[in-house]
């Protein structure tokens, strides 16, 4: 019995840790767009039957002129998942990305990209771009 016991533990054992979940790709829906005066955008997966804490790994952040050239690139590697920058703050929650922007007095627009990694094959970016005061 004590053998039968021990088999059947190793057996659930192996098959337990051989299980993969496979996610595949995770959908995000949020707003992209946000006014010069400033708001938050709230990122969460489409699927709201799943649960995932994204980690964030790279934050790349665009300046834009009038005619939509970029004047303005940096690329920063995080490895943190909350992080305050010069004009807008990043939050990470289970099953949520809060992107804040703080209100934009010139005349460039300003855009956040965060690329995380949420558990999908691939990774996942996400995009939000902020108009200026003109």
């Amino acid at each position: 019995m004590k053998r039968l016991v021990y088999i059947l533990s190793l057996l659930v054992l192996c098959f337990s840790s051989c299980m993969k979940i496979d996610r595949g790709y995770i959908g995000w829906t949020g707003n992209n767009t946000i006014s010069h005066e400033g708001g938050t955008s709230v990122w969460v997966p489409i699927d709201k039957s799943i649960s995932v804490k994204p980690v964030i790994h790279s934050i790349y952040l665009r300046l834009y002129d009038s005619d939509d050239n970029v004047v303005s690139f940096e690329s920063l590697q995080i490895d943190q998942n909350n992080y305050i920058g010069e004009w807008f703050q990043i939050k990470v929650q289970t099953n949520c990305i809060n992107i804040t922007f703080l209100p934009n007095e010139t005349e460039y627009k300003r855009e956040v990209q965060l690329y995380f990694d949420d558990g999908s094959k691939i990774g996942n970016s996400i995009s939000v771009l902020q108009s200026s005061k003109r």
